[in-house]
């Protein structure tokens, strides 16, 4: 899999004057100092819009656009979609990034639904007629039903999800974020309650604050697969590129002999 990385987004060609966005993501005065550098939520839609104008995207490989921050997201990419990954340096080298990847291999949150219509049932039984994991949730069976951790507090107690955002104390309540453990009693949708093993806690595609080891599912694997095999889009298909397009040539200097010769290797 190859990766075309586009880092200092501010020397994109004809870049315009990039004004700072209200809440609704409406335009307002004055022109943001730090331009696409330091990129806010209601700005990367226009960001991406410039690079592929003018050509800073490649069809054939994953695009990924290094911001030197973000105001207020931690990365973003799109379902079943290479073209438009956006990951700020300080996340380049972290779970996030292979979290973003998902999405774009079709990847669902492990959460997905859990407050919703598409809520996951907790059985894993195909014989239940609750069983529903392949056609709600994130759509892989072998993910357990989870909610997301970081707001399930203000779910279960009505509060809005707000009030569980930050450092308020609620955030992944149920959580033991040391032994990546959950400890919550809650059911799920149908009142079961969740069965939740700490491979669900760890999963890339959940929201934790566990740290390594973070893992995919063999069903995540399956579905990435699929993705590919079955790509109507025409997104992930075969390509054939030169070894010199996956690296840039080094620039420096070699020394006379490479490498330096011990003195035993001198010829008598």
């Amino acid at each position: 899999m190859c990766f075309y990385v586009k880092h200092h987004i501010d020397i994109f060609t004809g870049i315009p004057d990039v004004r700072w966005e209200g809440a609704s993501c409406q335009e307002v005065e004055p022109v943001d100092p730090d331009g696409w550098s330091i990129l806010s939520r209601c700005q990367y839609q226009d960001m991406l819009h410039h690079a592929f104008l003018y050509d800073f995207r490649k069809t054939d490989t994953f695009n990924v656009y290094v911001p030197a921050g973000t105001h207020d997201f931690g990365g973003v990419s799109w379902l079943n979609n290479p073209y438009g990954l956006i990951m700020p340096i300080s996340n380049l080298a972290n779970n996030i990034l292979p979290h973003e990847i998902g999405h774009a291999f079709n990847l669902e949150h492990t959460w997905a639904g859990f407050d919703g219509t598409n809520c996951e049932r907790v059985t894993r039984d195909i014989t239940n007629m609750n069983f529903n994991a392949d056609v709600a949730g994130d759509y892989v069976v072998d993910t357990a039903a989870v909610p997301r951790f970081d707001i399930e507090y203000c779910w279960v107690n009505g509060l809005p999800y707000s009030d569980c955002a930050g450092r308020t104390g609620n955030e992944y309540y149920y959580l033991n974020t040391t032994t990546c453990q959950y400890v919550g009693s809650n059911g799920g949708c149908g009142g079961d309650d969740y069965i939740i093993f700490e491979s669900d806690v760890r999963n890339f595609m959940g929201y934790t604050r566990c740290d390594s080891p973070r893992t995919f599912s063999i069903g995540q694997g399956v579905r990435i697969h699929e993705t590919i095999e079955y790509d109507i889009s025409n997104r992930f298909s075969n390509t054939q590129t030169t070894i010199a397009a996956l690296y840039e040539p080094y620039i420096g200097s070699y020394p006379m002999y490479f490498p330096l010769m011990l003195s035993s290797d001198h010829v008598k």
